[in-house]
């Protein structure tokens, strides 16, 4: 006869309690944590470069209206003040141009134009202004 020389012992049953569904939760806590800190950080993050994108759009509304001024100013030799002017591929920003003329003795004339462009309203957090000026004299 052949013996079997493995036992077989029975694990006797201890009442559950809990543990794992502790740690399941505290898990999921810090997962959603960190979800809400990475969108809130993504967010800021968005913001700033819309920002920055907007800010360089907005030099170039300007400096757009300061050489429109300049060219205005050289071409037909008087100032001309413009409000409200919009540049293709810019025409989301108003630009105002102002000049001012000082005539001298030898027919030297000094033009001093400013140019500034401006997005959206003032208060809000996407409100754009920047200006420029020159100095030019013919």
């Amino acid at each position: 006869m052949e013996r079997s020389l493995k036992k077989t012992y029975k694990v006797p049953k201890k009442p559950q309690r809990g543990f794992v569904m502790v740690a399941v939760v505290f898990v999921i806590v810090v997962l959603a944590l960190a979800v809400a800190f990475m969108s809130r950080f993504s967010g800021t993050a968005l913001a700033a470069n819309t920002k920055a994108i907007l800010g360089a759009r907005g030099e170039m509304a300007a400096l757009a209206g300061l050489e429109w001024g300049i060219h205005h100013a050289a071409a037909t030799g008087t100032c001309n003040n413009a409000s409200n002017v919009t540049f293709p591929n810019l025409s989301s920003f108003v630009v105002n141009i102002t000049c001012n003329d000082e005539n001298y003795s030898g027919g030297i004339t000094v033009y001093t134009i400013t140019a500034n462009a401006s997005f959206g309203t003032l208060g809000q957090p996407e409100y754009i202004w920047r200006e420029f000026s020159a100095v030019v004299e013919q």
